[in-house]
């Protein structure tokens, strides 16, 4: 008799937990884990519903690593990943409130700056797309840099 207690335990549990089946980008999870790196940021996204495609990887001036690209609604969002969370926070602490200038060189870019911080990563959006803003920073939390 107890196997089928159990049973329904556990199905119910799976039909509680399981995500609705509606787009919204307002369920949303916070990472909780300070390893969080590109491929955690592109499984929220995609769990969520949220249109991503995450395309080639390119070297920048500005950071020792390279940039991986996210298409995130259309627009284009710059994912670099650090060895561990100490070292995207200390390369975060380089980078100006306003986000126009990075370990001293200014850096005049095509649109407006938004930078976030998590556990391996920071993410870099040019732009001013809402969905795209609000989107991250239900992931991510609040920029800490840029406009």
């Amino acid at each position: 008799m107890r196997r089928p207690i159990i049973l329904v335990s556990f199905l119910l549990v799976a039909v509680v937990a399981s995500p609705g089946c509606e787009s919204n980008t307002s369920n949303l999870a916070a990472p909780t884990d300070t390893t969080f790196d590109l491929a955690d940021l592109a499984e929220v996204l995609f769990a969520n519903r949220v249109p991503v495609d995450v395309g080639n990887e390119e070297m920048v001036s500005f950071f020792s690593v390279p940039a991986r690209h996210f298409t995130v609604f259309d627009d284009d969002v710059l994912v670099f990943q650090f060895v561990g969370p100490n070292a995207a926070t200390d390369v975060a602490s380089t980078i100006s409130s306003d986000g126009t200038t990075i370990n001293g060189q200014v850096i005049d870019w095509p649109a407006t700056p938004h930078f976030l911080q998590e556990g391996r990563i920071i993410v870099l959006y040019l732009g001013d797309d809402p969905q795209v803003i609000f989107a991250l920073e239900q992931i991510l939390g609040p920029q800490f840099a840029g406009g």
